[in-house]
Order: C-alpha cells, then structure tokens, then sequence
C-alpha cells in the first residue's frame, strides 16, 4: 500500500527531450520528465515479440519514491490487478484478472500488512473496474467492470463477501481485440461511475 507522508505541488524536475529523453529501467527515479515526439522515435521496422521474464525481487529493493512518500508491500499474492480502490472503511478492493475475483484486503491501522484476504466475488470476466455508489462513507453498493459487462453487489461498510448475486448493469460489451487478443480498458473513477479509458 502507497503511504502519503506529505505531498507537495511542485513540479518535478525538468523535461528530458529528443536524445536525453531515452533511457531505460537503470534511469528511471522519481523526477524526470520525458518528452518524445514522432520524430524522436527510430523507423517502424519488422515488430518483435516477446514476453517479459518475472525474476525476484533483489534482497533490501525498493521502489524509488519522492520526497515525502514511502511504500510497503501489503500482499505478495500472484495476481494481475488492474485497479484497486479502497473503500471508504480503508479496506483495498482488488480486480484479480487472472482468476476473475474481486478480493478484498483488510489492513491493520498503522500497518502495510493485510490481516485479512478475502474473495468478495468471484465468477466474474476479466474484472477491470471497481467504484462504490454513492460516494461518501457508507455507499450502498459496489460496482465491478467486466470485460463484458458492469454488475454491482449490495454493500455495506466492511463486508468482506458479497451477500448477494450480482446485477447485471450492462450486458453484452464485447472485447476490443488487437492483434487475436482480448484487450480490456482501463479505468478512472468519476463521480463514483466506471468510465473506460
């Protein structure tokens, strides 16, 4: 979980442009600002692909953060999570696409460790979206995006299961598909509604 110590407005250092502006994992830290144009970018050639090697995590690393910010592993669980949102009692709400489930993390108040891993929902698609409807500290409902849909649950604060079968929202939304895969969007909350990105 993400801890915000302080959080300050000031822009982060200056914009790296054209040749300055690549660079690769080895540079990357809190602070620089890339900017690449069209133009900046080498020819299109033949594509290539390839997938990434998972390798584990260096003794003692950690993600490098601005000033005034520090970071915690909350869960080491193999999962891909798109989004996670937290609920208004502080509990993490977690997209788990890899085994179609929202989980649902409890923490313990000054700690980064969650105490409890609990599967909200499961049988979902692909779930990429979460909000909590109404906004406030005791919203009535939670609200998951599917690959193919929108379905929400009733809830109140810190329910760890869903009480009930979801409510199909919207139905029939079909993948957008690049290259033979399913590809899913992303999400940004507004006003507590799933919007695709």
């Amino acid at each position: 979980m993400f801890g915000i110590v302080r959080y300050s407005y000031r822009a982060f250092g200056q914009v790296l442009k054209g040749e300055a502006a690549y660079g690769s994992w080895n540079d990357d830290r809190p602070g620089p600002r890339r900017l690449l144009t069209p133009q900046d970018l080498p020819p299109i050639e033949k594509p290539t692909y390839g997938l990434a090697q998972v390798v584990p995590i260096p003794t003692g690393a950690r993600p490098q953060v601005p000033d005034g910010f520090s970071v915690e592993r909350v869960t080491s669980a193999p999962r891909k999570p798109p989004v996670i949102r937290e609920a208004p009692n502080g509990d993490l709400f977690v997209a788990d696409t890899m085994f179609d489930a929202v989980h649902v993390l409890r923490i313990a108040p000054g700690s980064a460790h969650a105490t409890r891993d609990e599967v909200f929902a499961s049988g979902l698609k692909q779930p990429f979206g979460i909000a909590f409807y109404p906004l406030g500290p005791n919203p009535r409902w939670v609200y998951i995006a599917n690959s193919d849909g929108v379905v929400r649950f009733r809830y109140k604060a810190g329910d760890l299961k869903a009480t009930g079968k979801p409510e199909q929202i919207i139905v029939g939304i079909p993948p957008y598909i690049v290259g033979g895969l399913a590809e899913w969007s992303k999400t940004e909350p507004a006003d507590g509604v799933l919007s695709g990105q």
